[in-house]
């Protein structure tokens, strides 16, 4: 019987998806799951949802989009949809071996990398996507971790979902795709503010946890993104209304209240005059 939380391979040695990643972690139906491995994966695989995978001790050889790598502790990779990897031991380190595995969904990779880059910018190129972490975070992450896995189920997800938080920050400070814009702090403001549950907190009830007033906050944020708060949230609220469109069932006036709009109509003006089209003409076309 094949374990679901391990990649499933056709018999006639096709790649073949993994249908689900929910089942690695304690809970089901969750953005974002973690889980602790000890075995490699040689035959190449794909999956449909993101990953992150530390090294955290031991060694494996990590086949990635034709490349390959000998990864020891410390070493992570953000894996993408439709990256084609493998996992092999290859030496008497292996047999030590042990990572953490973060598994996360397009929509919450997307809310995290939205405030830095278009995410098609990340997925259309083939460059493997690797970092370092260093000792310190790496002992976070696994204290972190330890407490995380018995929690219940709604604070367990919150939790999980900082932690790739953290990771992927890590991961945009080193890589070249990206090029930090902003300071930490900021980075952390925009994903916050980026996350569809927060669409309708105020620029002055965010700058309560901040260090700055509100006007100050106001002045910042428009230096350093180029736009006002209010307009940032727009963007937001709209692209979040389009990924509904493409991949929920929802209506339009379902995705309208879900976005944070109370008007119908109001929506569909603000969602034609920016995107040339109505919500049901987007989803039409990408549906």
């Amino acid at each position: 019987m094949n374990d679901m939380n391990t990649p499933h391979f056709a018999n006639n040695g096709q790649v073949d998806p993994v249908a689900s990643f929910d089942l690695a972690s304690p809970y089901h139906n969750l953005d974002v799951a973690f889980h602790w491995k000890n075995v490699d994966y040689p035959a190449l695989h794909t999956h449909e949802h993101w990953e992150i995978f530390v090294v955290m001790q031991g060694e494996i050889m990590h086949t990635i989009n034709g490349q390959e790598k000998l990864c020891k502790r410390g070493d992570a990779w953000l894996i993408r949809p439709n990256d084609l990897h493998a996992l092999r031991f290859s030496s008497a380190a292996s047999q030590n071996y042990q990572n953490i595995n973060f598994i996360f969904s397009s929509q919450f990779a997307e809310q995290l990398l939205r405030p830095h880059r278009d995410t098609d910018e990340l997925i259309n190129t083939q460059k493997p996507l690797s970092f370092s972490i260093n000792e310190s975070d790496l002992n976070s992450i696994y204290d972190k971790c330890l407490y995380t896995q018995n929690l219940p189920k709604e604070q367990y997800e919150a939790s999980a979902k900082l932690l790739v938080a953290q990771l992927m920050l890590l991961f945009l400070e080193q890589d070249t795709v990206f090029d930090l814009r902003y300071p930490v702090w900021f980075n952390n403001f925009l994903i916050y503010v980026s996350t569809p549950s927060n669409f309708d907190l105020s620029l002055k009830e965010l700058s309560k946890a901040t260090p700055y007033s509100y006007s100050r906050l106001a002045v910042l944020f428009k230096e350093y993104t180029g736009i006002t708060f209010v307009n940032y949230v727009t963007e937001k609220k709209l692209t979040y209304a389009k990924q509904l469109l493409r991949t929920t069932s929802m209506t339009t006036l379902q995705i309208c209240e879900k976005v944070g709009y109370t008007s119908l109509s109001a929506f569909n003006h603000l969602f034609k005059k920016t995107f040339s089209m109505t919500p049901s003409e987007y989803r039409k076309k990408h549906k």
